[in-house]
Formats: C-alpha cells, sequence, structure tokens
C-alpha cells in the first residue's frame, strides 16, 4: 500500500475524531469487545433478551482478522464498528475486501459525526493491512 495514502487515511481519521470529540481505536480485549456488543444490542434491539452479535463470534470475528473499532468520550464507548474481511471475484480473480457489516453510536451521541469517525478508522486501518476495498 503507497504509504502516502495510507498516512493521508491515519489524517483523515484523526480529524474526524477530533471534530467527534471522540477517541477511535481496533478493539480486542473481551471487555472491549464485550461493550461493542452491548451498544449494537442497544442501538438495534433483536427480541428481548438476544443479541445482535454473540460475543464468541464477534471474538472469532475480530481473531480471523476482522476490523472491531470502538469510540470513546473519555472512557466510555460511544460507537462502535465491526468489519469481516472477505473475497471478491471480478473479472481479474480473486480480491481481498473488508465488509463492513455493522456500525452504531448510542443515542444522544449520534449527532456528533461518530459514525464518520468510526469508518474512516476503518477505512485507515483497511489500508495499514494493505485491504484496499471496503463494500457494505
Amino acid at each position: 500500500m503507497d504509504p502516502d495514502t495510507v498516512e493521508c487515511a491515519v489524517d483523515d481519521a484523526a480529524r474526524a475524531a477530533a471534530r467527534g470529540r471522540v477517541e477511535v481505536r481496533a478493539l480486542h480485549s473481551l471487555d472491549e469487545l464485550e461493550e461493542a456488543r452491548a451498544i449494537w444490542d442497544a442501538v438495534w434491539p433483536t427480541v428481548p433478551g438476544a443479541t445482535e452479535i454473540t460475543q464468541n463470534l464477534l471474538r472469532a470475528i475480530e481473531h480471523a482478522g476482522g476490523y472491531v473499532g470502538g469510540a470513546y468520550d473519555g472512557d466510555r464507548m460511544v460507537g462502535s464498528c465491526l468489519a469481516i474481511v472477505g473475497r471478491s471475484q471480478g473479472e481479474h480473480g480473486w480480491h481481498t475486501h473488508l465488509h463492513s457489516h455493522v456500525a452504531a453510536a448510542l443515542p444522544g451521541f449520534a449527532d456528533r459525526g461518530i459514525g464518520t469517525s468510526l469508518k474512516l478508522h476503518q477505512r485507515a486501518w483497511a489500508l495499514r493491512h494493505d485491504i484496499d476495498r471496503i463494500v457494505w
């Protein structure tokens, strides 16, 4: 990946996070993944007592190279984003992409550009990992 492209993406993500007054970072620990899962459940509710994405599946996606990001207002996670590494076949053969699956910001935080901050962080993460395409 072109270093200038990656640097520009990282700068774009940092500026968006500053505008949204959040810190966005990739998540790895079980506690962080649980916080992210709770945000999706709060914003995208399923039937009572159910979950949008189980913690063991979330851990498997992250462990297999997928992206899980969180946006923090101080010590509180207020937004989260999940993407799965995938492959698609095109005219030149198979190509690795990132499938951006779900993103959410908690009620009361949705008007600060947190979704944009998460998506731009996801883009910078993808480019740093030599993934040049994100699909929905």
